[in-house]
């Protein structure tokens, strides 16, 4: 099912991470077969920047990179009321979000 998204939206990807240390911000974290590594789920908080013609949307994050993503993609999610408002210091800013779209 596709998302109704236009550019300005806020959305959440949960992107699933392998490491030796998992972040503070960590989730469903499980040990790997020999217990060496980590797998877990992190979210990413990023800001919508275009939608496609094809379907694609292009997001910003915290840093000024962007990113493209299928609207259909399981892992990408509109960010809900509270997350925008407890959690807005980790969206990027709406003008570095402006800037990196040109």
């Amino acid at each position: 099912m596709r998302l109704q998204i236009q550019p300005g939206d806020l959305v959440v990807y949960q992107k699933t991470k392998h490491s030796l240390h998992p972040s503070r911000h960590a989730k469903a974290v499980y040990p790997a077969l020999n217990g060496d590594s980590y797998s877990y789920r992190i979210d990413k908080y990023w800001t919508v920047v275009a939608v496609q013609p094809t379907g694609e949307i292009v997001v910003c994050t915290r840093r000024g990179k962007t990113h493209t993503l299928h609207a259909d993609d399981p892992s990408l999610r509109r960010a809900t009321w509270w997350e925008r408002l407890w959690l807005r210091n980790r969206f990027p800013p709406m003008a570095l979000a402006l800037q990196s779209a040109r």
